[in-house]
């Protein structure tokens, strides 16, 4: 198979899974519903749910290395270096490839489950997980008035100083850091009857009709969104909205591109969105709002705005990346600081672990992001083997210094939840239904 189709294959499936993964009556401490700050008799825009609290007991797991398993039994996986193991997170029974850590709040963290499959058993939920113990303090559930099954209400969340944020379909809900629903903020109606319109292409299979996504600044006063347009600035103050930047057209339509999934960025003084070409992502835009400046990256982007959690910065590690003077694709790893806007190449030596279902293979956290490489026993076979060795690498993101191999693990593939602002590696890993586990690498 050529180089090309391969990468198309890869970013497809990057993209189902991305999309799926991605995507409130008002809650209460109580358990009951509160009625909505906003609401004018119709569907009630956001509910949040309140299960009951779980008593965290003392630190639990096992430290070692050498072969791992549930209960104390050995199995395929061998694990080395220094670290903690549990045989999950007590109180979850989802799937962990939805489960991210998004925050870290009084020996807590913060995580989001977002479920493939949206349903009203199935929610999805913000929860705080005691770190010792790695069991869930608190679980809020977060849905819309929606069918018993439908897409995910959900756009995304992220934290914002002492705020977590959570942006759904027509309004945006604010949480403190112990989970408390603080604001109700609904989405203005120049906004929603954009997001309500029907996606319409040309002939040649170009967008017309457009809605991107939006995104609302730390200090919930403005909104970011994308159209067929372009990217627009929307003040919830005054009502007024600006037009930042265009989406490209050319009578080329393999050259033209539009702009989607924006987020704030650098204390919502950048805006980052992500480029649509023809058939797949053509890179990053990160706009200056201030200085109207446009910075743009030409690769291909492996994972998306949505696993944006820190303002930090964006880690992409192995992607195809457009070399300007030849005009082909290399692979190249790089991080962008957002504060800088500098783009720094990332050297890395062995193969990153990339392959589905376990897309988690790398995450930036507040101080540190962290990112799985390996080495294949079966000499590029796509089926993984006992034999094949994964290895969890570290990068300080103040001085981009990077501790290679700081922990090994043997035939199960490492899914990265989360990276705690002191270094601490948040994994899981999994060979098969008996033999998985959760683990923090020190």
């Amino acid at each position: 198979m050529k180089t090309k189709h391969i990468v198309l294959l890869m970013m497809l499936l990057t993209f189902i899974a991305m999309a799926g993964c991605m995507n409130g009556e008002s809650a209460g401490n109580g358990g009951g519903p509160v009625k909505p700050a906003s609401s004018d008799g119709g569907a009630e825009p956001a509910i949040a749910s309140d299960s009951n609290g779980v008593t965290v007991t003392g630190p639990a797991g096992q430290t070692g290395a050498g072969p791992v398993g549930k209960d104390g039994d050995r199995g395929v996986v061998e694990i080395t270096g220094n670290y903690t193991r549990f045989d999950g997170i007590k109180g979850f029974d989802g799937d962990y490839q939805c489960l991210s850590m998004i925050g870290e709040t009084d020996g807590h963290i913060v995580m989001q489950y977002m479920p493939v499959e949206y349903s009203k058993e199935v929610k999805h939920s913000l929860m705080l997980v005691d770190i010792d113990a790695l069991e869930i303090a608190r679980n809020v559930k977060l849905y819309n008035v929606l069918p018993e099954i439908g897409e995910n209400p959900v756009s995304h969340t992220r934290v914002a100083g002492d705020k977590i944020i959570v942006c759904l379909e027509g309004l945006v809900a604010v949480f403190d850091e112990s989970l408390e629903l603080i604001h109700e903020i609904p989405l203005p109606e120049a906004i929603v009857r954009k997001a309500g319109r029907t996606v319409t292409y040309d002939r040649n299979g170009i967008i017309e009709v457009f809605y991107g996504g939006y995104d609302i600044s730390d200090d919930l006063r403005k909104i970011v969104y994308t159209d067929e347009t372009g990217i627009w600035l929307y003040d919830l103050g005054s009502g007024t909205e600006e037009l930042l930047a265009e989406n490209i057209y050319n009578e080329d339509y393999l050259k033209r591109s539009f702009y989607r999934f924006p987020r704030f960025i650098a204390d919502s003084g950048k805006i980052i969105a992500d480029r649509l070409g023809y058939e797949y992502s053509l890179g990053y835009a990160v706009l200056s709002i201030a200085g109207k400046s446009l910075q743009t990256l030409d690769l291909f982007s492996e994972r998306g705005m949505n696993d944006i959690y820190y303002d930090t910065g964006l880690l992409e590690p192995e992607t195809n990346m457009l070399n300007k003077e030849t005009g082909d694709y290399e692979r190249k790893s790089f991080y962008l600081d957002f504060e800088t806007g500098n783009v720094t190449e990332i050297q890395i030596e062995k193969s990153i672990y990339d392959r589905y279902p376990f897309r988690d293979n790398f995450y930036v956290g507040e101080n540190y992001a962290a990112f799985v490489t390996c080495i294949w026993a079966d000499d590029g076979d796509y089926y993984e083997t006992r034999d094949d060795m994964f290895y969890l690498n570290r990068i300080d993101l103040n001085t981009l210094e990077m501790e290679t191999d700081l922990l090994s693990v043997r035939a199960g593939g490492p899914h990265i939840l989360g990276v705690l602002a002191d270094g601490r590696i948040l994994f899981r890993y999994y060979y098969d239904e008996t033999d998985n586990g959760v683990c923090i690498a020190r």
